[in-house]
């Protein structure tokens, strides 16, 4: 399924966006192949997914990736080219809003933190 969904979105996507559009073919074909997968397992041997935790997940990566995206975007507007500083701060700064995020939206993490957390010394 995930050829034949791939073969046939590459057709049409590379022709009109090329590289983008076999990134976005590829994609979609992954996504349908791991549902199709999900769907199967899950009616086989009863896996369920915990599609809050995976959802909040994706928001933090999205609120992250616009970060990135338009922190690359003004530093080249400043004419900041690519250098180890820049990519740094991105990847840094990248980190702590996707960690920011999941710790702001997820009680269960929160928790989670908490119970891993060494103890402070002293107590």
């Amino acid at each position: 399924v995930f050829t034949a969904v791939n073969l046939l979105l590459n057709v049409g996507l590379v022709a009109a966006f090329g590289w983008l559009g076999a990134a976005v073919a590829t994609l979609c074909s992954v996504c349908v192949g791991t549902a199709l997968a999900y769907r199967y397992v899950r009616l086989t041997i009863g896996i369920e997914l915990p599609l809050g935790s995976v959802g909040r997940q994706w928001v933090a990566a999205l609120v992250m990736g616009v970060f990135v995206f338009v922190g690359r975007g003004l530093a080249e507007s400043a004419g900041l080219g690519p250098n180890s500083l820049l990519v740094v701060v991105l990847v840094g700064g990248g980190a702590a809003i996707y960690l920011g995020v999941l710790v702001g939206i997820w009680p269960g993490f929160r928790i989670t933190l908490r119970e891993n957390m060494p103890a402070a010394p002293g107590r």
